[in-house]
């Protein structure tokens, strides 16, 4: 599977990524992993998805990770979201995303809903 972007380059996941069929508060785990390719073809870097089922006020949480590395395996970026799911198991609209750059530039975004 890929995804090519809007400048030509593309990311594709390593393999099939994988959510258990059941989880309990407390349980985390990879999803997968993408490398990211530039236009013209060369390997840009790499990202890795986990997640992390949370205990909620309102129910219980998924918390979605996905951490950006360069072609050196340094950590560029992470992003997190989080959403509710319900009693039947779907999640709701995305409850938080939090931006932070590992760079100097100390960038850090976060959105609620």
């Amino acid at each position: 599977m890929a995804t090519v972007h809007g400048d030509g380059s593309y990311t594709v996941w390593d393999s099939t990524p994988t959510l258990p069929d059941t989880a309990r508060v407390g349980d985390s785990g990879p999803i997968g992993t993408m490398t990211e390719y530039t236009s013209a073809g060369a390997a840009s870097g790499s990202s890795a998805y986990s997640y992390v089922i949370e205990a909620d006020t309102a129910s219980t949480a998924l918390h979605m990770v996905l951490r950006y590395y360069d072609t050196a395996g340094k950590l560029s970026l992470t992003s997190q979201t989080r959403r509710q799911l319900n009693p039947e198991g779907t999640a709701a609209p995305v409850v938080s995303w939090d931006i932070q750059s590992a760079e100097s530039s100390g960038i850090h975004l976060v959105f609620r809903r």
